[in-house]
Formats: structure tokens, C-alpha cells, sequence
């Protein structure tokens, strides 16, 4: 997982270096992430849920302009900015997309990370398939789970369908959900 030097894990920072954003990499073939969509008001706030408590939650696909819900900003309890959660399937211009949930850690408002860096504009994408193919495919899928070292949240991925996914968030003190069958 890729982080910042704020709270977060510990690992390294690579600025500019999700490929899967056109923040990212110069040169990538993927897409605005749903942070940068929702900064530059592409993702207007009624197409993106705000999670403060353990639930599940059906998102569609953030390639797809018929998904009327594009995603999850899933609060990180302690202050400590959000976790933005977006569903992706595999499109046919861009060879790095992958299907499954791309989780990026957002800072919070009042926190100045350090020389260029810009607080909600800079995001770091979490690799939700820590061993697999390296960092090169990092979305968290059906049969996974991640969990926030920082805040404890967990996020598991209960359903893929061709219209979208469901999310299961689960904060501190709640029962997780069982993992899922993996087809």
C-alpha cells in the first residue's frame, strides 16, 4: 500500500504514482479516481454515499454513466480524513483497469502533508491485493478484505454483478460479515 506521511500504515510515498488515475501517471490509460471526479464536480455529492456507520451498500460502476451511485466516502473515525471506495470493471481502452474496488485514503481538511502535497486533491491508493502481481493490481475483490490499520474499519466486497457491487463497511465493535463464496 502506498501512504502518506500522515496517519495511515507505514509504507512508502510515491507521489503521482497510482496507475489508475489520470492524476497518477503520466501517460496513463485509466481514469479520474472518484476523489478527483468529485473536486473538479464530476461526481456531484448524490452519486457518492457517505458511510459514518457499519452497513452494506450497493455501488454501480464508476465507467459506467447509467450508475446513479458511483461510490463511497467512508469516515475514518479520530479525525483522521476518509477512505474513498469506487467500483471499476475492465474497459476496453485502458489495459490497467482491473474489475473490483479501488480503495484511496484521503486526508483530512486540516492537515498540510508536507511540500507538494494538497490536502482532498492528493490521494493515496491502498493496494487491496497486497502479493498479487505486485502493486500493478491493487482493487480489493469478492473473497478479500481490507482493514484500515489506522481506524480499524474494515471493507469487504459481498457481491459483484455486471451492474455494480456490494460493500459491506464494518467500524470498530460491530461483527464482520462472512466472507463470500468465491465462484
Amino acid at each position: 500500500a502506498l501512504t502518506m506521511p500522515y496517519p495511515c500504515g507505514s509504507s512508502s510515498v510515491v507521489e503521482y504514482g497510482d496507475p489508475y488515475d489520470l492524476m497518477g501517471i503520466f501517460g496513463s490509460q485509466g481514469e479520474f479516481s472518484l476523489e478527483h471526479r468529485r473536486v473538479m464536480g464530476y461526481a456531484p455529492a448524490s452519486e457518492i454515499i457517505s458511510v459514518t456507520d457499519s452497513g452494506e451498500f450497493d455501488i454501480g460502476s464508476l465507467n459506467n454513466p447509467a450508475s446513479f451511485i458511483k461510490g463511497l466516502q467512508i469516515s475514518r473515525p479520530g479525525g483522521i480524513g476518509y477512505l474513498s471506495l469506487e467500483y471499476r470493471q475492465e474497459a476496453a481502452f485502458a489495459s490497467n483497469q482491473q474489475n473490483g474496488a479501488f480503495i484511496r485514503v484521503i486526508p483530512p481538511k486540516d492537515i498540510s502533508p508536507g511540500p507538494g502535497f494538497y490536502p482532498f486533491i492528493d490521494t493515496v491508493i491502498v493496494d487491496g491485493s497486497p502479493g498479487v502481481s505486485g502493486f500493478t493490481y491493487a482493487t480489493l475483490e469478492l473473497g478479500g478484505r481490507f482493514t484500515d490499520p489506522d481506524s480499524g474499519v474494515v471493507v469487504t466486497p459481498l457481491l459483484v454483478s455486471p451492474s455494480g457491487m456490494r460493500i459491506a463497511v464494518t467500524y470498530p465493535g460491530d461483527p464482520l460479515p462472512p466472507l463470500p463464496a468465491v465462484p
